[in-house]
């Protein structure tokens, strides 16, 4: 037969192990959106962005963020996946100016915890604290029952 501390300990040990899974499903979560934050006729209003991003010109981009810049001031949201190269290749942001004007469109990195693999990270999560607990619980105080009466 098992002895009790044997178990505790794997209870506890399955616990730290579910961290990993648990980080894993949640940096595959991650989304980043590109949208339009705002657009000003005169670079002084946006220097703030253009030190952080950089100035881009409209002319020299790729198709593909062509097309981003253009549904972005039409006022679309895109929505990429992490693996995607093209919101990596896009960095943290731009400030695109095309016909005299600046628009500065930033990427938002945000973690979907309604997708599939955030609602795994979150189980995981639950599930390693849950474990943890009731192993210290188990272990160092064996009389204590909470949902007993």
């Amino acid at each position: 037969m098992i002895r009790r501390e044997w178990l505790h300990f794997g209870m506890l040990f399955l616990g730290f192990v579910l961290f990993f899974p648990a980080t894993l499903s949640g940096l595959a979560a991650v989304e980043y959106e590109i949208a339009l934050e705002e657009t000003a006729t005169d670079g002084g209003e946006v220097s703030e962005e253009m030190d952080r991003y950089g100035v881009a010109r409209y002319d020299e981009l790729s198709t593909e963020h062509r097309r981003i810049v253009d549904g972005a001031v039409e006022g679309e949201r895109y929505r990429f996946d992490d693996d995607e190269t093209v919101a990596i290749a896009w960095g943290d942001g731009r400030v695109v100016s095309r016909d005299g004007q600046y628009h500065v469109i930033p990427r938002e990195t945000n973690v979907d915890w309604t997708s599939t693999n955030g609602l795994l990270a979150l189980a995981f999560g639950v599930g390693e604290v849950a474990l943890i607990v009731e192993s210290i619980r188990r272990h160092h105080f064996p009389r204590y029952r909470p949902f007993r009466r």
